[in-house]
């Protein structure tokens, strides 16, 4: 759960960044509800991974976990922009060219693998805590550990 976890806050990472570097106000759902879906959320995701320290360390050869349901996205737009002219960003238009899509593409998954890595780093950083005796943290049974 730990991996899928984390591998949904390295995609709202990218969602805040695609929507508010690449193309922010470009929705068409109000101003409040893009706010919400592409600021709020990402940076509570973000602060919940960085300040809850409920989750084991996330074992690198599992990285490769944040790019399949982008992926799977990417396809379904993609078939979408070809068949019917429909995709969510305009960078995303086949008509722009393959170099350009290629280009955008490639830039979304370097951008999703460097913050996986940053998600995967931050599942190292622990918070100070009290330490049992073989230098873990003390947990009580099922529940997280309260820092002051």
């Amino acid at each position: 759960m730990s991996t899928a976890r984390g591998a949904a806050v390295a995609c709202m990472i990218v969602v805040g960044l695609v929507y508010n570097l690449l193309v922010p106000g470009t929705g068409s759902a109000p101003a409040w509800v893009s706010l919400i879906l592409h600021t709020v959320l990402p940076v509570l995701l973000v602060l919940d991974w960085t300040l809850i320290d409920d989750r084991p360390s996330l074992p690198w050869r599992r990285l490769w976990l944040v790019l399949p349901y982008p992926l799977l996205w990417l396809a379904v737009v993609l078939v979408r922009g070809v068949t019917d002219g429909w995709v969510p960003y305009g960078f995303l238009l086949p008509e722009r060219g393959l170099p350009s899509l290629l280009a955008h593409v490639v830039g979304l998954l370097a951008t999703l693998l460097c913050a996986g890595a940053a998600v995967w780093l931050l599942s190292r950083v622990r918070r100070s805590g009290p330490k049992n005796a073989r230098g873990g943290r003390r947990r009580a049974q099922g529940h997280p550990t309260v820092h002051p």
